[in-house]
This record gives C-alpha cells, sequence and structure tokens, in this order.
C-alpha cells in the first residue's frame, strides 16, 4: 500500500460536504445516514485501536475491520440486515470516493468494495 498514512478525517469531511451535499445532491436523509454511519464506525474504530477518532489512518480501515463493524451492528446493536446493508453502502460510496481522491488508496478500497451485502428475505404480498 503506502509508505506514509492519510488521516482518515478530512476525507469524511470533504465526502460528507462536498461530495454528498454539492456533487451528487443526495437527500438530507441520505445524507443524514451516511454520517451516522461514519459516527458509529468512528466509535467502533476508537474502541478498537483505542484512539481518538482525530487520530484514525485510513489504512487503519481494512476489510476485516469493516467486517467486524457489519457483525458489531447486527450482533450486539440488534440492526436488521437492511439496516446492515444500508451502512455497508455508505462506506463503498465513502471509498469509492477516497480511491478517486488518492489513487495510492484504490487497493484498501477495492478490497472494502468486495465486500457484498447480505441477502435479505423478500416479504411475500
Amino acid at each position: 500500500m503506502t509508505n506514509h498514512p492519510h488521516p482518515f478525517g478530512p476525507f469524511v469531511r470533504r465526502f460528507l460536504l462536498d461530495e454528498v451535499v454539492t456533487d451528487r445532491n443526495l437527500s438530507l436523509n441520505t445524507h443524514r445516514s451516511y454520517r451516522d454511519t461514519l459516527r458509529l464506525l468512528f466509535g467502533f474504530i476508537a474502541k478498537r485501536h483505542a484512539t481518538e477518532p482525530a487520530q484514525v489512518m485510513t489504512e487503519q480501515i481494512t476489510a476485516v475491520l469493516v467486517r467486524d463493524f457489519l457483525a458489531d451492528l447486527e450482533n450486539k446493536r440488534g440492526n436488521a440486515v437492511s439496516t446492515r446493508n444500508q451502512r455497508l453502502a455508505a462506506i463503498h460510496s465513502l471509498f469509492r470516493f477516497i480511491s478517486r481522491q488518492v489513487p495510492e488508496l484504490v487497493e484498501l478500497a477495492t478490497l472494502i468494495h468486495a465486500m457484498v451485502p447480505r441477502r435479505t428475505s423478500i416479504p411475500s404480498i
């Protein structure tokens, strides 16, 4: 990957303010959902790595960490599979943005994009 780490916070800020609001003009509800996902992810990383959110480096966010985060959402927070998939979509979107900004992080983004949503049951009518 890269020799010097990339702080995660500036990517998140630019993603939420520039990409989500300005460039893609996503709805307020989508913006809040993405924000809440990243808030939860920061909390999970802070516990896992015993670090402050401002000290999180992008390279600390691996596919294994994201998998563990999603499992934590389901098992400890009691989130439904559909909510888990929504959180994963937000993380995919963020890492698509990051890979466009810093080509050295394309490999990391590719590993995270390889994570597929879990299947949900389709309610019968």
